[in-house]
């Protein structure tokens, strides 16, 4: 932990990031918000709230992922305060967040587009719960990694300052209304609909011309961010390095808004952004600014593989690449797997590649995190890395004879998370001959 001088100033971060989270949880679970009046009876009596429904594993993993961080830094709020653990405090936490679930599954009750449920107020009770033990799995390295970003915001220049804080802005509009889903039957929608869109395809929800260009000269200050906060006074990254950083933003803003049913995902919007974000980094060569900081080729070979590693887990889970582009066969693939989530893969071949390569991928995140912050890392890699082997099961949706099944999935990421745990030779060597 870090010196408790500063506790106040990080009780102070922690209960303004549970108070967002619980405000964007409101959100989320009230949206669209055409509250209308009903019976007081009927919402005293809840009857939907405590009829158990049929189970959905998207809305599961939606509402555990909803109220995780509520838990998490509402646990780290309430003991960076007191300064001590108490388990007491942690019960009153736990309490808090299911009162606020409780009570936004009432409030659905106004919403005619919300059905509330005891299955959801369980779930995010468990996504608290869950949250509450990663802080107390990770808390130390979440402060020092807290006390970091502090510290790099208060060496940086305003003007840095006001790139950041602009960065912040453009991805929440990236991402308005916010009203994310996990849904198969949602995210289908959105391309049946030609409201998932690969670039420049006709539909009359597509990105028109002129917002294209806009979108690009909004992206500009994406790659001067890219190039400048972050680094000591009177340097910056070259070019190549901070365009890297800010085309990979902009993907990852890209690919997480296809999570929000109501926005348009086009991805020639994300090419443009991408576009533009590199021009940015270009034109902070400009600046006074002469020591660069260079993009390595050890960086470039890691990309390199990474990239090869990708193709080569896509390649493995859809071959021999029977691809139908079938609206109506998606569906009915989607529905069999809805009704099914865990059934058996068609053949070993369907998951024993994919199980090697989250092992090869585990060993590989392993020799490259920061022991300072081993477990946050670990963790943020198994959570990417479990939602990349999702995506790509997902897209055996579109395969001829495709036969998704979170089995893969679960393997995969066992396979994954057993080889962080993996102690690499050299430390290993290391630990013996001092013993010796």
């Amino acid at each position: 932990m870090i010196e408790a001088a500063g506790a106040p100033a990080r009780a102070a971060a922690y209960g303004a990031a549970a108070a967002v989270f619980a405000a964007y949880a409101i959100w989320g679970s009230l949206f669209p918000f055409d509250v209308q009046h009903a019976p007081i009876a009927n919402v005293v009596a809840l009857s939907d709230l405590w009829l158990a429904q049929r189970l959905s594993l998207t809305d599961l993993a939606s509402n555990v992922l909803l109220f995780l961080p509520i838990g998490l830094f509402a646990a780290a709020f309430v003991e960076t305060r007191a300064r001590a653990a108490s388990a007491r405090a942690i019960a009153a936490v736990f309490a808090c967040t299911a009162a606020l679930s409780v009570a936004v599954e009432i409030g659905q009750a106004f919403v005619p587009a919300r059905t509330p449920s005891i299955l959801d107020v369980l779930a995010e009770a468990a996504g608290s719960a869950l949250g509450i033990v990663l802080w107390r799995i990770a808390g130390a390295e979440l402060d020092d990694l807290l006390q970091l970003v502090v510290h790099r915001i208060a060496r940086a220049t305003r003007a840095e300052r006001m790139l950041l804080a602009y960065v912040v802005l453009f991805a929440v509009w990236w991402w308005l209304p916010g009203d994310f889903t996990l849904r198969p039957g949602e995210i289908a929608d959105k391309f049946e609909h030609k409201r998932l869109l690969l670039p420049f395809v006709p539909s009359p929800d597509a990105v028109p011309p002129a917002s294209l260009v806009a979108i690009a000269g909004a992206a500009i200050p994406i790659g001067l961010a890219a190039a400048l906060c972050g680094q000591p006074r009177g340097s910056r990254r070259s070019i190549a390095k901070a365009a890297g950083i800010a085309m990979l933003f902009v993907v990852l803003l890209e690919a997480a808004q296809t999570l929000m049913f109501s926005r348009t995902t086009d991805a020639a919007a994300a090419l443009e952004a991408m576009a533009g974000a590199a021009l940015g980094a270009c034109l902070a060569r400009q600046s006074r600014r002469p020591h660069a900081d260079p993009l390595r080729a050890s960086t470039l070979a890691s990309a390199a593989l990474v990239a090869v590693w990708i193709a080569a887990a896509a390649i493995c889970a859809w071959w021999p690449l029977a691809i139908a582009l079938d609206a109506e066969h998606a569906h009915l693939q989607m529905t069999r797997w809805s009704l099914a989530p865990f059934r058996m893969p068609l053949n070993a071949a369907a998951i024993v590649p994919g199980a090697a390569l989250a092992a090869a991928a585990g060993l590989f995140v392993r020799a490259r995190v920061s022991p300072r912050f081993i477990r946050l890392q670990s963790l943020a890699a198994l959570a990417l890395v479990g939602g990349l082997f999702l995506a790509i099961e997902a897209g055996r949706l579109l395969l001829v004879d495709g036969r998704p099944t979170l089995v893969t999935v679960v393997v995969e990421c066992a396979a994954f998370a057993a080889a962080l745990r993996v102690r690499p030779i050299g430390s290993a060597l290391v630990r013996r001959t001092e013993s010796c």
